[in-house]
């Protein structure tokens, strides 16, 4: 904001009532022209992914690829997704992408997985997360969620467990809420809710 503005905010009971009719009424479905960005990145991963020690790229990434751009297109109750969303949430995944793969020269390499630090793995998952939770409108994750989100964007599942555990004990903006649920903290997005997709 600039010095004398004001921040006009969205009322409470208006944003619960925006998200409760995304959520029952809105169903995107991909465009063709959308279905083909999400199509090319995919194929372009599966061709980089090569090497026998690799991370690997499975349908998994495609499907996360489609829950995405889907949420992009039910934050504006259209009722299609259209080519700009699939091209947003493509920048998305190679910003992350990039950040764990790439070498000195910038090149993404999917064998340098395992030299990700800890560190740089937690503050990737926070942001995902975050970023899904704005995306979906739910701030509510079941462990299998975590894991798929974690997984499909090229973390290593045997640390989702200790991500989680961090970002739980440690940085605090994800609380325990039983039967293998967390809450993250710090959004808007606060209604106690289930996440309408089973992964």
């Amino acid at each position: 904001l600039q010095q004398g503005e004001t921040l006009d905010t969205v009322p409470a009971a208006l944003l619960r009532k925006y998200i409760a009719y995304a959520r029952r009424y809105c169903f995107p479905k991909l465009s063709e022209d959308a279905k083909g960005v999400l199509q090319r990145f995919y194929t372009m991963l599966r061709k980089r992914n090569h090497t026998m020690d690799s991370t690997p790229i499975t349908t998994r990434q495609l499907e996360a690829l489609v829950r995405l751009a889907q949420a992009r297109a039910k934050m504006e109750l259209r009722e299609v997704v259209s080519k700009q969303d699939a091209e947003e949430v493509v920048e998305m995944m190679k910003e992350s992408l990039f950040d764990t793969f790439a070498d000195d020269e910038g090149v993404v390499d999917f064998s340098r997985s395992s030299g990700s630090s800890k560190a740089k793995e937690v503050k990737r998952l926070k942001v995902l997360l975050y970023n899904v939770a704005e995306q979906e409108c739910n701030n509510l994750f079941k462990e299998e969620d975590i894991h798929d989100i974690a997984t499909s964007n090229g973390i290593s599942g045997s640390m989702v467990a200790e991500l989680i555990d961090t970002l739980n004990t440690i940085d605090q903006c994800l609380l325990k809420k039983g039967n293998r649920t967390w809450q993250l903290t710090g959004t808007n997005t606060t209604r106690p809710s289930q996440r309408p997709m089973s992964r």
